[in-house]
């Protein structure tokens, strides 16, 4: 067994020159094992005997998440010991300790510094992978996706922040360049929780921010799809027509005069002619299911919603169905253990959708085939 000959040394070498090694290899194996109480010990030791060993931050690092992830976690001794990691830039560490100290500050009720730390995360991730080896890319792209999702959680939680307040944080903290990763990532995120008057003005603001975006009708039928949710029967009115006059090419209907035939919207020109046709179809697609649930729904009622009567965009026709609603992420799904990026995975290595329609739910309710 590897470990007892790690065991041997510590007991009869104690003069062994790379003792600290010794210790170092153990506690990763105690931590391994789930001895935790070994591992400390021996990480404690490193710290006591050799303060000036390259295995200082390992060191730190194993106290701070001993205490990040115990059942009655200790924020605050948690975050100390990260901080301890900071101070040695160098270490493969460093932006491991800076996201977690991140989380610590948003439990210890400090959001904003919470978010700003989460940005420098996520924009050192994004710069850093670039010249990278496949495996560091491999682990800064799961760091950038865990500080993405931990500086959205800050803003998600509390109701009072709007899209348009992290757009402000993200010019102010020098992060702008990555506001439509960001923006669209919260407007996911408000959906999943249910918050769609939120998530509409996040996918509103990403649509301002890339207007000419390939994906940007999908945006707009996400809009859509959340106020059918809310059963905002006029606005989804509006909607449709927004959506099929920006994205959808206008009908050619027999032989029009030179010159008055509608144009394409400036999106649509704008567009590889592949973009556009995409778009025809899957708004299409969405349409069909609107219209499918909602005459489901009527007939089930005997009502029809006023101003909620779709129009078909003249477009191929698509087998594509609508989208499926992906299983919502309650608030408790935000703790501690929601990050899974340890010290322990990190060197055990080496030695981040949308709501169904009312219509759609009514359509399946009623046992209506699409």
């Amino acid at each position: 067994m590897a470990r007892a000959r790690f065991l041997e040394v510590l007991r009869e070498h104690k003069t062994y020159q790379s003792y600290d090694l010794a210790l170092y290899v153990d506690g990763f194996l105690a931590t391994e094992m789930g001895l935790h109480d070994e591992a400390l010990d021996r990480f404690q030791k490193i710290l006591s005997w050799f303060p000036k060993s390259r295995f200082v931050p390992d060191a730190h690092m194993v106290r701070a998440e001993y205490e990040f992830v115990r059942e009655a976690p200790d924020y605050r001794a948690a975050y100390d010991e990260y901080e301890k990691v900071l101070a040695f830039p160098g270490s493969e560490l460093h932006d491991l300790a800076l996201f977690k100290s991140a989380w610590c500050l948003w439990r210890l009720g400090e959001p904003e510094e919470s978010a700003r730390r989460s940005l420098t995360v996520f924009k050192k991730s994004a710069e850093a992978g670039q010249g990278a080896t496949a495996r560091r890319r491999a682990e800064l792209g799961e760091l950038q996706a865990e500080a993405l999702r931990n500086l959205v959680a800050v803003f998600v939680e509390d109701e009072k922040n709007r899209a348009e307040d992290m757009h402000r944080f993200l010019k102010k903290a020098g992060g702008e360049r990555f506001a439509s990763e960001i923006v669209l990532a919260l407007a996911s995120a408000l959906y999943d929780q249910a918050h769609y008057e939120r998530g509409i003005e996040a996918y509103r603001l990403l649509l301002r921010l890339q207007p000419m975006s390939a994906d940007a009708f999908r945006h707009e039928l996400a809009i859509a799809r959340a106020q059918s949710t809310m059963q905002s029967w006029e606005a989804l009115d509006a909607q449709h027509r927004a959506v099929l006059s920006r994205y959808v090419r206008p009908p050619v209907v027999g032989a029009p005069a030179a010159g008055a035939a509608a144009q394409p919207s400036a999106w649509v020109r704008g567009q590889p002619t592949a973009v556009p046709d995409g778009a025809a179809g899957e708004i299409e697609a969405q349409l069909r299911a609107d219209a499918v649930g909602l005459h489901a729904e009527g007939r089930r009622t005997g009502r029809v919603a006023p101003s909620s009567r779709p129009r078909r965009a003249s477009t191929r026709p698509t087998s594509r169905g609508p989208p499926v609603r992906r299983r919502p992420t309650t608030s408790s799904s935000t703790g501690h253990r929601s990050t899974s990026i340890t010290w322990a995975t990190t060197r055990a290595r080496r030695t981040p959708t949308s709501p169904p329609c009312a219509w759609t739910r009514a359509g399946r309710s009623a046992g209506t085939p699409w």
